[in-house]
């Protein structure tokens, strides 16, 4: 073998999940890479001719528990003579149901001393942006014992800690799933009695009213190499009520953009303080005060690459795992256009896909529809499943930012 490194790729979803440039990371590095994954993705990789891209494929069962994955990058290390001679290795994965796993292996091997955990539990990760002095809605996490006991003092209890409205959700969930607003303690009190029985771990905290941002970040060696801030259409969460939703390059010469670089970095660093990749923040603006909501350790998980190639001529979804390949990797950043992406829903009731609207826009567009003309189309799935994805972009920021704010009420989808 001649390959210096190793990288073992953890993947354990298919579709959207599974549009990554292989070929791309294949040519861009000199290291081997192994497929660390359940059935369903190895023949989705034999149907796509991408085994070719692998030195080897490494099936594990869909639990994907820590001894199982462990154990098989153990046997596959010992069985390489050339591991013996300076061969490295590295562990990624762009799967957030498995940042944690990852994190876990990457310490249990030696290859970095903080785990990720405080990129996947909301818990935690609130903690450690507070511990940081980063601006963080009061919570708590839910005593499900102690709402048992007595449910209406608890539920006393977590509003005078929170406050109202408050947010509930889960602890290590991701795309908006399970999340709850609540105005009353009535309200409070009902939802615990759901909850409660649930084999989730749940935390409340203080609702954030205002304007919903992201801050696509790559780092290197803890040092921020190229960011990126973009403002949502809406809060994440109304997905389920909207028929899309959007977000939109800002321009780096706007304050609130420069400001919310600035607090983007402080996050950055404390998150990511000498590791290599790709992180996905999240930020609350209101009234010109800024509130961390999450990061993760992943690059947006809908049509990354696409967007930050028109954007900068950058395969963000890639560079996650080029920068944890090769830290010192050259990132050739040529910013060009303004740009704008809608995730398109299913309608709010199922039916007959009649027909796709013309869009209302000035702008050059690209778009990749998941459904066809006399379809029967699900109701809204959130993440899960969507109707499909539209790129939007523009040299003129005056233009994409009135085709975006035509885009943010727009049905496309006409349904008999």
């Amino acid at each position: 073998m001649d390959t210096k490194k190793i990288i073992f790729i953890i993947q354990s979803r298919i579709g959207n999940a599974l549009d990554i440039s292989f070929d791309l990371i294949t040519t861009q590095s000199d290291s081997a890479l192994v497929l660390i994954a359940q059935q369903e993705v190895i023949e989705e990789v034999n149907r796509r001719k991408w085994t070719g891209y692998f030195k080897a494929i490494l099936p594990v069962s869909p639990s994907f528990s820590f001894a199982e994955v462990s154990t098989s990058i153990e046997q596959y290390l010992s069985e390489l003579e050339s591991f013996k001679n300076n061969l490295t290795f590295e562990i990624v994965t762009i799967n957030e149901s498995k940042v944690d796993l990852c994190g876990k292996l990457k310490v249990h091997f030696g290859l970095q001393s903080q785990d990720l955990s405080h990129f996947v539990y909301k818990n935690k990760m609130k903690s450690f942006a507070q511990a940081h002095k980063i601006n963080t809605p009061n919570f708590t996490v839910i005593d499900k014992n102690e709402a048992k006991k007595n449910l209406s003092q608890y539920s006393e209890k977590i509003i005078n800690h929170i406050g109202l409205p408050c947010f509930i959700k889960p602890v290590n969930m991701f795309a908006s799933k399970h999340c709850h607003k609540i105005n009353s303690k009535d309200q409070l009190e009902n939802r615990l009695k759901v909850l409660v029985d649930d084999s989730l771990t749940y935390q409340a905290e203080s609702f954030i009213d205002g304007n919903l941002y992201l801050c696509d970040t790559i780092v290197t060696r803890g040092q921020v190499r190229y960011l990126q801030v973009c403002e949502y259409s809406s809060p994440c969460v109304k997905i389920y009520d909207n028929p899309s939703l959007g977000w939109i390059t800002l321009p780096r010469s706007d304050a609130l953009n420069q400001k919310i670089e600035q607090f983007a970095y402080q996050v950055n660093n404390a998150f990511l303080p000498n590791g290599s990749g790709v992180t996905h923040l999240e930020i609350f603006e209101n009234r010109g005060e800024l509130s961390f909501l999450e990061i993760a350790y992943r690059s947006n998980g809908i049509e990354p690459s696409n967007f930050y190639l028109k954007r900068a001529n950058i395969p963000l979804r890639e560079m996650h795992f080029l920068t944890q390949m090769n830290p010192d990797i050259p990132i050739n950043i040529e910013e060009s256009n303004y740009v704008a992406c809608f995730l398109i829903n299913y309608p709010q009731k199922a039916g007959k896909l009649k027909k796709i609207a013309t869009l209302p826009i000035q702008s050059e567009f690209s778009i990749r529809w998941n459904c066809d003309i006399g379809e029967s189309l699900p109701s809204n799935q959130g993440y899960d499943a969507y109707a499909g994805t539209i790129i939007i972009w523009n040299q003129s920021y005056k233009t994409l930012r009135d085709d975006f704010e035509k885009m943010k009420s727009f049905e496309p989808l006409i349904i008999d």
